[in-house]
Order: structure tokens, then C-alpha cells, then sequence
């Protein structure tokens, strides 16, 4: 039968024509996806090629397959060239301690750096699989790791082959040395500019800083690579410097293959840039957008779905999007998430995770991320994140302020404390870092700070509604009811169903004399959150006082049955039964009050006049004498003592004496 020839469609990363030796491109060049490219392949030696380069790139997938990553990575592709030359992968057991050992030998010998060392084809392989299978050890059996000297003679080897440029101490030396490697041998050297590229390259995912340093050195040898103005542009936005990053793109000409995403990411700076209310800017994102769209493609997708994401659009911004890669995508999607009505705070977490594995290090990527691990109340999570943001960005306010509430959720008011300082240094007109630092304050007892810091942020922000009734209920604490009174009725005006607002307002009242007004406040509050125990035991504090025994009761048991650490009701309802001659009822309710609050000497005085009705004379005294003890300058002390004398003058009349 004649040969009939027939086209198979193959990936030619992993394939190559073994009968013509074609490489399908010119002489010396690596071919194939960086991922999955055997050593050989990726030293450009294609006369090298054999069954057992083809092992090596099964050996990548059955490791990508068990392990749930790759064998080898980097942020860039010549970094992952760099790993499949000169490092091994983890091993399987790491990540799947489950992978039976005998396979974890075998995939390890696939990926051996020698061909040699692999099993010769896929008949070996599959006669090894089957072997595992058995329970039987593989007949290939991963190579023993190289020695130092081992090493050294590589890196010789590489060397003299012309392939590495430098001796690799660093991930930016060892990206200078892949690139190297990808141009194939007898290729001319990097220049000293775009070593300093390589560099840059190197590290975009941990230091942007840096990586704009390297690539201002590099323009200022070769000003024309707009190529590396767009990415320093895009690095120095990620570090905060985003005059300088408007200035970079600007450079970028008409007419450059890099002007139209110049101008996406100038659009995107303006409107990510939160604390300069960058979502007002839309004069000027519209004309950067334009231009983006202009170009077609995925840059005019990308526009189209940040103008829509700008205008609050929300339904034009998925479709925009949808299948979308790359992590401006992901970040779009991340932003969508956390600013539409609705949004799910798990999905804008993924999508920022995507966005900062793919992405360069943006420091308002770290920040977002964390906001919404807050919000989820993963506080040690949201904590990473802002530590991240502020090794990029020391004097991002906002990383400042939400690392300090997170160390505030965590129990370090110390920390707390500081970073809120931080953060108004930086940023001394931000009323919200006033707002946390006054709370903070107020926690560790110091109400003068915290009225200070109160102020201030009401200075900046005069309808702050969180510290109007903040700063209203410190006030009545500190005596100074008709103050709070004024705080509260103002956050009232500006939002009359706030219940913590009514339930402040009640309290100042009830502290003037109000009862009536106070009830009123209480029972407003009460229809906004009916199954508060605050709110209950307020107004039956106020019930009691307006002479509604049975109703104040009703609540103080309901407030105690939905919190029973609540030691005020406790309280509470032990007054009203000691009032009501329930004495047995009122030391049962004074003892729980104690237990949950020891300090109270009021509680204890009270608990004794119960104990003397009932004629425990003996506990009686030690609560008097643990009363006078706590308080001496007590206003009930005299009657205390003359309580106690009664008490020890009934011990000493028993027969027998005390």
C-alpha cells in the first residue's frame, strides 16, 4: 500500500521531527515550552534529541499531574531555563507524601539531567509504570544528586559552551545567564543594558524598587527600548511613584508598539490610585482608555472593561472580561469583586492571588487582598498581606492603617498603636487613621488622647458618623452627658436608624434625668436589633427605674439568656430582687456577677445586705470586711462599717462566742 501522507496537529514545545531533525527554526536556538524542555533542548544542542528528551517532558507532566505544580518554575522563561539546567525538582514526596516510592524513583529518573540516566524510551517507561504498579521497584532509578565538585564541572562545562555570561550567586544573575542560554550558542552576549534588564526581570515579583533601578541604568545606556520604559513605568506605579510612572509612559512615542498599553496602565494609575480619589479622574482615564481601545485586541478589551469598571458599569464588565488572561485581567476582576454591590470576597481573594503570582509586586495588590482577608476575619492573613505592601511601599498609609487594625484584632494594641501613628505621618489629613488611633487610646484607659484624636478626625470629617457616637459615648463615660448628647443627636441627623447611636443617646439621657427619653431611645434602638442583650438590659435598667419591676425583670432574664457573661444584668436583676425581698434570688445573681466581674466592691456590699437577711451573718462579714478592704473611701463606707459592727456584735453574742 503506498504512503499516504497525513498532518497531525502537536504541541512543538514537546514535539520535533526525529526522521529531518527539523528544529522549525534556526540552528542553535532552544525550542519548546521552557516548562516541560529537557536540558538538552534547552542548551540548543538539537542533534542531542531523542526518545529520551521525550521521557524527560512525560517525566514534567506525570510530576505536574502527582504534585500539582511544575517541576520547574520562574517568573520569567528564561529563569525556568534556568532551573532545568542547574536545579532539581522538589521532591514528589514534599508535596504528595502519599506518592508511593517506587514512582516517586521513576519520575525522578525521567528528569534526570543526563539522558543516559533516563529510561531509554516510552516502551521503558511504560514497562517501569507497570513494574510500580506491581509494587515492584523501577528499573530506572533517579540519579544520586550531584556533588558540589559535580556542580562546578557543570557550570564549567556551560561556560566554555559559550552559555553562561556569570556565575550565578543570584536569581538576577542566573536571569541574565537563561537569557543567554534562549539566544543559543555562539549567540553574542547580553550588553551590560540589558543585563541590567535581566536583572530587572528578576526581581518584578519581589522587589519593584529595585527592578526600576535597574531598568532606569538600562534606558540611560539604550533610551530607545520602549519596551523597558513601559515595564519601569509599571514598576515604579507598583512602588508608589506614580509622577514618575506617568513620566515613563509619556516618553513612549506615537507610533511605538508599546504606546497603547503605556496608556492602558496610565489609565489604570488613575484609577487605582484609592488615596487620591483616582475614580474622579474619569476625564483623563477616558482619553488613556481610548487610545488602549484603539489598538485592538486584548488591550481594548482590558480598556473596555476598566471604563465600565469606572462608570460602576458592572454588566458590561464580566462579558468584557470573560476568559480573559493574563493578571491586569485578574486585577480588573479583583477590583470588580470587591467594589460591586454583592461581590464575592472569596472570588476577588482568588483573583488577586492570580494577579500577584502572575504580575509584578503591586503594592495596592497586597493592600486590597488584605482588606478583604479582614473583612472575612482572617486578621493573621490580612496582616501578611500589609507587611508585604508596606516592604514595597513603606509610606502606603492605607497598608499602615489596616496593619494596624489587624494588630489590633490580634490583641497588639502596642503595635496597633504605632502603625496608626505611621500612618498619620504619612498621611496627616487621614481622619480614619485619628478615628482607629483614638479607640485604641480609649482601650488602654487614656480618654484624654482619645477625645484629642476624636476631635481631630471630626476637624477633618465633620459628619463622621462612627465617631460622633464613638467620641458621644466616651464622653458620657467621662461625665459628661450633655456633651454626648450633642455628638449623638449630630449622628442621629446623618443616620437616624443607628442602634449603638440611639442606645448611647438613651444612656446620656437616663444619665440627665431623662427616663422617658432615654426609654424612648432604648425601645428605637430595640426595633433596629431586637436580640441585642445591651440594648435589653439598658431598658430594663430603665424600666426599673421607672418603677416597672416586671417588665425591667422580662428583660434583664432575656438579656442573661442570650449572653450569659453579661455581668450588668446579673447585676441588675440582683438589685431588683434584693428590692423585691427575693434575697435568696439576689445573692444568687450577686455571686454570678462577681465571678464574671471580682473588682465590683458595690456588688459585694450589696450581696452582704442580702446575706444579712437571710442570716448568714458570717458571709455577711467577709463580703463587708472584702468591701471596706477594695474601697475605704467608698460613699456607702460608713454604712458598711456600722453594718459590720452589727454583724460581729451578733457573732459575739452566740453561745460560745465567734
Amino acid at each position: 500500500m503506498p504512503f499516504e501522507p497525513r498532518a497531525f496537529l502537536a504541541d512543538f514545545g514537546l514535539a520535533k521531527s526525529v526522521a529531518t531533525g527539523s528544529s522549525l527554526t534556526r540552528t542553535g536556538v532552544a525550542l519548546g515550552t521552557p516548562a516541560y524542555m529537557s536540558p538538552e533542548q534547552a542548551r540548543g544542542e538539537t542533534g542531542s534529541h531523542s526518545p529520551a528528551t521525550d521521557v524527560w517532558s512525560l517525566g514534567c507532566v506525570l510530576y505536574e499531574a502527582l504534585a500539582g505544580r511544575r517541576p520547574f518554575e520562574g517568573e520569567s522563561h528564561a529563569a525556568v531555563v534556568a532551573a532545568v539546567l542547574m536545579q532539581d525538582p522538589p521532591r514528589l514526596g514534599s508535596a504528595r507524601p502519599d506518592v508511593p516510592r517506587g514512582l516517586e524513583e521513576l519520575v525522578g529518573a525521567c528528569l534526570a539531567k543526563r539522558p543516559g540516566d533516563r529510561p531509554r524510551d516510552g516502551a521503558a517507561l511504560g514497562d517501569d509504570l507497570d513494574r510500580v504498579l506491581r509494587g515492584e521497584p523501577p528499573a530506572a532509578r533517579r540519579p544520586r544528586r550531584a556533588g558540589t565538585a559535580a556542580l562546578a564541572a557543570l557550570a564549567a562545562a556551560a561556560a566554555l559552551a559559550g552559555l553562561l555570561a556569570v556565575a550565578l550567586p543570584d536569581r538576577a544573575d542566573r536571569e541574565v545567564a537563561a537569557t543567554q542560554v534562549l539566544a543559543g550558542p555562539g549567540a553574542p552576549g547580553p550588553t551590560a543594558a540589558e543585563s541590567q534588564a535581566a536583572r530587572a526581570r528578576a526581581l518584578r515579583q519581589t522587589d519593584p524598587v529595585a527592578a526600576a533601578r535597574h531598568l532606569g541604568d538600562a534606558l540611560a545606556a539604550e533610551p530607545g527600548r520602549d519596551e523597558w520604559r513601559l515595564e519601569r513605568g509599571l514598576l515604579l506605579w507598583c512602588a508608589g511613584d506614580a509622577a514618575g510612572a506617568r513620566g515613563e509612559w509619556d516618553r513612549i512615542p506615537p507610533g511605538s508598539p508599546s504606546r497603547a498599553e503605556a496608556r492602558l496602565y496610565r489609565g489604570f494609575e488613575g484609577m487605582f490610585e484609592i488615596e487620591g480619589g483616582g475614580l474622579g479622574r474619569k476625564g483623563i482615564l477616558r482619553s488613556d482608555f481610548e487610545e488602549a481601545e484603539r489598538a485592538g485586541g486584548r488591550l481594548a478589551r482590558l480598556a473596555r472593561a476598566a471604563m465600565a469598571l469606572v462608570e460602576r458599569d458592572w454588566s458590561r464588565v464580566a462579558p468584557a472580561l470573560e476568559g480573559e488572561p493574563g493578571w491586569e485581567a485578574s486585577l480588573l476582576r479583583a477590583c470588580a469583586e470587591g467594589e460591586r454591590p454583592g461581590g464575592d470576597p472569596m472570588a476577588e481573594i482568588r483573583e488577586y492571588d492570580a494577579a500577584l503570582a502572575e504580575g509584578p509586586a503591586f503594592a495596592w495588590g497586597f493592600c486590597n487582598r488584605g482588606a478583604c482577608r479582614a473583612d472575612m476575619g482572617d486578621h493573621a492573613a490580612a496582616l501578611r498581606d500589609h507587611e508585604a505592601a508596606l516592604r514595597i511601599r513603606p509610606d502606603l498609609a492605607q497598608s499602615l492603617l489596616n496593619r494596624g487594625h489587624a494588630r489590633e484584632k490580634l490583641g497588639d494594641l502596642r503595635g496597633a498603636f504605632e502603625d496608626y501613628t505611621a500612618a498619620l505621618r504619612s498621611r496627616p489629613d487621614y481622619a480614619k487613621a485619628y478615628h482607629h488611633r483614638a479607640c485604641v487610646r480609649e482601650e488602654r484607659g487614656d480618654a484624654a488622647g482619645a477625645l484629642a484624636d476624636y476631635g481631630e478626625a471630626l476637624r477633618l470629617r465633620p459628619a463622621y458618623v462612627e465617631v460622633l457616637v464613638n467620641r458621644g459615648g466616651l464622653r458620657r463615660a467621662c461625665g459628661d452627658s450633655q456633651g454626648a448628647l450633642e455628638d449623638l443627636d449630630g449622628a442621629l441627623r446623618i443616620n437616624p436608624k443607628l442602634p449603638e447611636a440611639l442606645s448611647n443617646r438613651g444612656n446620656a439621657k437616663q444619665s440627665l434625668g431623662d427616663l422617658p427619653g432615654a426609654l424612648a431611645d432604648y425601645e428605637a434602638a430595640l426595633r433596629l436589633r431586637p436580640d441585642s442583650p445591651v440594648l435589653l438590659g439598658n431598658r430594663g435598667s430603665a424600666l426599673a427605674l421607672l418603677g416597672q419591676t416586671g417588665a425591667a425583670l422580662e428583660d434583664l432574664d432575656r438579656a442573661i439568656a442570650l449572653k450569659p457573661d453579661y455581668r450588668d444584668a446579673w447585676r441588675n436583676r440582683a438589685i431588683l430582687r434584693q428590692q423585691g425581698g427575693d434575697h435568696q434570688g439576689a445573692v444568687a445573681d450577686f455571686t454570678e456577677a462577681l465571678r464574671l466581674g471580682p473588682g465590683d466592691p458595690e456588688a459585694r456590699a450589696a450581696r452582704a445586705t442580702s446575706r444579712m437577711a437571710l442570716g448568714d451573718t458570717e458571709a455577711a462579714v467577709e463580703d463587708l470586711r472584702e468591701f471596706l478592704r477594695a474601697a475605704p473611701g467608698h460613699p456607702h463606707a460608713a454604712i458598711a462599717r456600722e453594718n459590720l459592727a452589727r454583724c460581729e456584735e451578733r457573732l459575739s453574742a452566740r453561745p460560745g462566742g465567734r
